[in-house]
């Protein structure tokens, strides 16, 4: 089962969704619906996915049979995961990565992008993306500290608002592509007391758009 996936740190994917062969059956064979969601894919000593836990925090063994393409030993991969669920473990049909953002203030720009949702889920900000691009370049992005409101005096809690970062990279705007990425709300900085208040920036072809979430 070759999922194309690896680490996406920065370099965001703007590819389709890789599917996973989970066996053989006739042409008028249908399967079952298919669940999709953003999780986290781990794997056992071997390269083998083992386990895949949802931003609620549930966990699930993987139910298909390990193969020759193996990943990274002991490793978590961020994915859009495409599964169906049966007695508590989880049959993976499709897998796109996710590109795991990191701070990028000191080289940030922000190229347009096109949203199609962000949203809070568990310790993870995700973002659907959609990139214009002509697949000559690799995308680059990140995050990026804007501004920093601390709380004191007659303010309660406190504001920090980050800008999505994205370099387009001289990459020809053609044709749209998806870019799925997740931040760790952990990871952002000054965004830790109760009330707090986080706001996400993106520069989008209609101008900028913000969606603010509360600790």
């Amino acid at each position: 089962m070759s999922l194309g996936l690896r680490h996406w740190y920065g370099v965001v994917a703007l590819t389709a969704c890789s599917i996973v062969m989970v066996g053989c059956g006739s042409d008028e064979e249908s399967y079952p619906p298919v669940i999709d969601n953003f999780a986290d894919i781990s794997t056992d000593s071997k390269g083998h996915f083992v386990t895949m836990t949802l931003d609620d925090g549930c966990s699930y063994a993987i139910a298909n049979e390990p193969s020759e393409s193996t990943y990274r030993p002991d490793t978590t991969y961020r994915a859009v995961a495409g599964y169906t669920l049966s007695e508590g473990n989880a049959t993976l049909y499709r897998l796109s990565a996710v590109a795991v953002l990191a701070d990028s203030t000191a080289c940030a720009k922000y190229d347009p992008l096109n949203v199609v949702s962000v949203w809070r889920a568990g310790n993870y900000i995700n973002l659907h993306l959609v990139a214009l691009t002509h697949h000559e370049r690799p995308h680059f992005v990140g995050y990026a500290l804007t501004s920093h409101t601390p709380a004191g005096g007659e303010r309660a809690h406190g504001h920090l608002r980050l800008g999505i970062h994205h370099d387009q990279n001289g990459d020809p705007a053609s044709f749209s592509a998806n870019a799925y990425c997740s931040i760790r709300a952990n990871d952002v900085g000054p965004w830790e007391h109760v009330g707090d208040t986080l706001s996400i920036t993106v520069h989008t072809f209609d101008g900028d758009k913000v969606w603010s979430f509360v600790r």
